[in-house]
C-alpha cells in the first residue's frame, strides 16, 4: 500500500489491515458498557452482555473524550 508512505497521505500514528486488496482502517472503540457504583464481580457477569456490547460505539481519540464517556455514563 504505497499510499500510506506518500508524502500526501496525512494518516500517522493510525493502524491498517492491508491484504489481498483490501484496505481498512482499524482502531480502538468503547461500547457504552455497564455502569455500577459498587460494581462487584457478580454484577460484571450478571451484566456481561452490556459489558461487551458492540452494537454502538464512540472512537476517544484523547483522554478529554475518555473523559466525557465516562461522565455520560455515570448521569
Amino acid at each position: 500500500m504505497t499510499y500510506l508512505a506518500h508524502e500526501s497521505c496525512e494518516a500517522t500514528g493510525r493502524i491498517f489491515s492491508v491484504a489481498g486488496g483490501r484496505v481498512a482502517e482499524i482502531f480502538i472503540g468503547e461500547g457504552p458498557g455497564y455502569t455500577d457504583p459498587e460494581l462487584t464481580p457478580e454484577a460484571i457477569a450478571a451484566n456481561w452482555d452490556k459489558v461487551t456490547d458492540r452494537a454502538t460505539f464512540d472512537v476517544p481519540t484523547q483522554m478529554g473524550d475518555e473523559i466525557g464517556i465516562y461522565l455520560k455514563h455515570l448521569s
